[in-house]
């Protein structure tokens, strides 16, 4: 072996070794995207009502305006 190599490898094998574990396996990541969608679920649901009583709040005052 070309001289070097073995501390090369030793740095490359303890730098998997480190990061190995932080990845993220299929499982993780089925269930991020789960999260995900029921987060974006409940903003839809939110921003739905808040729609709606903004319409409703508009409404409301060009009534009082116009009566």
């Amino acid at each position: 072996m070309p001289e070097g190599t073995e501390d090369r490898v030793t740095k490359l094998e303890t730098a998997f070794e480190t990061i190995l574990p932080h990845l993220a396996t299929k499982a993780d990541l089925a269930k991020l995207e789960t999260d995900l969608v029921k987060a974006i679920g409940k903003l839809e649901s939110k921003m739905m009502w808040g729609a709606l009583g903004l319409f409703v709040g508009m409404a409301t005052i060009i009534v009082k305006l116009f009566t």
